[in-house]
């Protein structure tokens, strides 16, 4: 195994740290991504386990994780229980038929191709659609992508703003809440900026400018504000606020926008939305852990299926640089 690694892609020769089935399946997409002949099988699979395992790292998942909760017991325990290279077969087994689902619903914007007759997978293609899976596949591992990650954070809050965009009627006004350094409409600290979001609402600051650390300019745990206007300046809109997380930390994030209804008179409950790039699904298509979803949440497979046919994504600087960040192969197995 080559113990460099053409920049700005990093370790991925280590496991990941999150130990649930979809960031494994995730892995091995990368995997074959970056592979000097783009294509990785369960044979090859079960030797990069063999060789974490060797070094120190764990193949385990049965522990909980940072979404809060703990890989399904019966089958983790069903696994403890088998010899070291039937653990590893059935891990190896149990992600492909995971990657399988992923091309099924997927579809055309699935940049990958899964032989289950053969255990296989390659890549198809990196071009139209399947770049949009791409990008959203480097923003769930930016662990492995550090001198990306400012640029593709940012990019990730834009394309979520165009989603939002989407769900919402014509007349529906989506805009970034952003912390210090950004411009847009709200700036400044961060009680002037909730003040101006409650003047749009034709709602009151219920909280003083000095119940705020005067040095605060962060952005309240809002990533988005959105509502439809009425036009009749009264209050009670359909409003919305969301988080964007590109982090495994992504479910105790969904409440953070939950605090602004305790600085400000809402006569509407607002709908809160979390977007996140990871695809939180089992291989039969429900959330990989129900209870932890908490508000309304678009993960992959929802904001590919918004976000199909829009171009204004595809000028995103990370786009731009996908094509030269894949070009970085090497022989990583």
């Amino acid at each position: 195994m080559s113990n460099t690694r053409a920049k700005p892609v990093t370790s991925l020769e280590r496991l990941p740290r999150v130990g649930v089935r979809h960031t494994w399946a995730d892995y091995v997409e990368l995997l074959c991504l970056f592979n000097l002949d783009r294509e990785i099988s369960k044979d090859v699979l079960i030797d990069r386990f063999r060789e974490g395992k060797d070094t120190g790292e764990t193949i385990d998942d049965e522990t909980e994780d940072d979404t809060g909760a703990a890989e399904d017991e019966e089958t983790a325990a069903s696994e403890e229980n088998l010899p070291i290279d039937e653990r590893l077969s059935t891990r190896a087994e149990d992600l492909f038929r995971h990657l399988k689902y992923r091309e099924s619903a997927f579809g055309k914007s699935y940049p990958f191709a899964v032989d289950m007759a053969h255990r296989r997978m390659v890549l198809r293609r990196t071009t139209g659609v399947s770049r949009l899976y791409l990008f959203l596949l480097i923003a769930s591992n930016l662990r492995y992508f550090t001198t990306l990650t400012p640029q593709i954070t940012k990019d990730f809050e834009s394309l979520s703003k165009l989603a939002l965009q989407k769900l919402l009627p014509a007349s529906g006004l989506v805009h970034l809440f952003h912390g210090a350094g950004q411009s847009g409409r709200y700036k400044g600290k961060l009680f002037d900026k909730l003040s101006a979001l409650a003047s749009d609402l034709f709602e009151s600051m219920t909280v003083r400018a000095d119940d705020f650390d005067e040095h605060d300019v962060g952005d309240g745990g809002l990533d988005l504000v959105a509502w439809v206007p009425m036009n009749d300046g009264s209050p009670g809109v359909l409003l919305c606020f969301a988080q964007c997380a590109c982090t495994d930390k992504w479910v105790k994030k969904q409440r953070e926008t939950m605090a602004v209804k305790e600085v400000m008179t809402l006569k509407a409950h607002p709908v809160y939305l979390t977007f996140i790039p990871f695809c939180f699904r089992r291989p039969t298509g429900s959330w990989f852990y129900a209870h932890s979803v908490a508000t309304v949440l678009l993960d992959r497979l929802r904001l590919i299926d918004l976000l199909v046919g829009l171009r204004k994504y595809k000028e995103f600087d990370s786009f731009k640089r996908i094509d030269s960040l894949i070009k970085g192969v090497e022989p990583l197995i």
